[in-house]
Order: C-alpha cells, then sequence, then structure tokens
C-alpha cells in the first residue's frame, strides 16, 4: 500500500523504500553511500541493503530507529539485478566524495553569510 510495492508490481525488479515518513541527512547519507558503494563493487542489492543498514546500526544512529528505515521490495527472485564494470566502484566512490566536498563547501558559504550578516546588523545596530 505504499510507493515501494507499487513499483515492484510494476515490475521493477527491486525498490530501495524508507519506512517512515521523514529520514534523518545523516541516516540517508550513511545509508546511500554503503548502499551504493557494495553495489558497484558487484554486491546483490538485498545484501547490500544488508550491509548498509549494518552499517547504520553499527554507528550512533543503532539509539535511533534510523538504521531499520530503509526498507527492500523485491521483484524478482534473484538478488544481483545489475552489473557493472568493475572501474564503476571508482567512479561512485569518486562522485560521492564530490558531492561531499560540494556540500561541505556549501554548507561553509552558509556560515560565511550568515556570520557577515550578523556582523553587518550588529554594526547598524550600534550605529544607531
Amino acid at each position: 500500500s505504499g510507493m515501494g510495492p507499487a513499483l515492484v508490481k510494476m515490475q521493477i525488479p527491486a525498490v530501495v523504500a524508507m519506512q517512515y515518513n521523514t529520514v534523518a541527512v545523516d541516516t540517508a547519507g550513511h545509508f546511500s553511500r554503503a548502499f551504493y558503494g557494495a553495489l558497484a563493487n558487484g554486491v546483490a542489492v538485498d545484501f547490500a541493503v544488508n550491509e548498509a543498514r549494518q552499517q547504520l546500526s553499527a554507528g550512533p544512529l543503532l539509539e535511533d530507529r534510523d538504521w531499520s528505515t530503509p526498507v527492500l521490495y523485491m521483484g524478482a527472485r534473484q538478488g544481483r539485478i545489475l552489473a557493472l564494470p568493475q572501474q564503476a566502484a571508482g567512479d561512485v566512490d569518486q562522485a560521492w566524495q564530490a558531492l561531499q566536498a560540494a556540500v561541505q563547501a556549501s554548507a561553509q558559504q552558509k556560515e560565511q553569510a550568515e556570520a557577515e550578516l550578523a556582523a553587518a546588523e550588529e554594526a547598524d545596530r550600534l550605529r544607531r
């Protein structure tokens, strides 16, 4: 009765969905990195989900329900739903690192802009 099962009914071989309405950004990031990294290394999708969930449960997220948030819906009998060349693993890791660097740079720019705004507001307040 959710999106995952509906997509499987449409003959999508496997769907990873989040079973709660909200997902912490850290949870999604940790899960995605482990999951897609495992897929890129040729791990079957069901094992990749399990591996990624285990990594979530091994960290500070075990106290929350976050480790159990990702759920796999399978429409295929086997978990090996794609085959990537070996070089893809390095490409996935490189893309992930680039994304993390962009997010970090964006966060730093936001912090800098907020600090500049606060300084300008303080200077304006002192002039009054």
